[in-house]
């Protein structure tokens, strides 16, 4: 399954955002296809850790930031059942 998540802070930074990375990087290990929505930070330098996709928005906005993003990746993200 493709999972995006959208968080304002990501690694490295700590807190709140230790928690979403142990469990995007959970899903990852359980095969699952996880990016990560995030402000872009000087201090971070890959676009990918432990197996999530980081996607960077420049906005700090979170309602912006997740509409910019869901329109960007809509056609790489589609959600189907079984």
């Amino acid at each position: 399954m493709k999972i995006l998540i959208t968080t304002e802070f990501y690694y490295p930074f700590a807190g709140g955002s230790i928690f979403l990375q142990n469990v995007a990087e959970g899903l990852v290990r359980r095969g699952h296809q996880v990016t990560v929505a995030t402000t872009k930070l000087a201090e971070r330098n890959s676009l990918e850790h432990n197996g999530v996709r980081i996607f960077l928005q420049v906005s700090s906005s979170a309602t912006a930031k997740a509409r910019s993003v869901l329109q960007t990746l809509a056609a790489k993200f589609i959600i189907t059942s079984k």
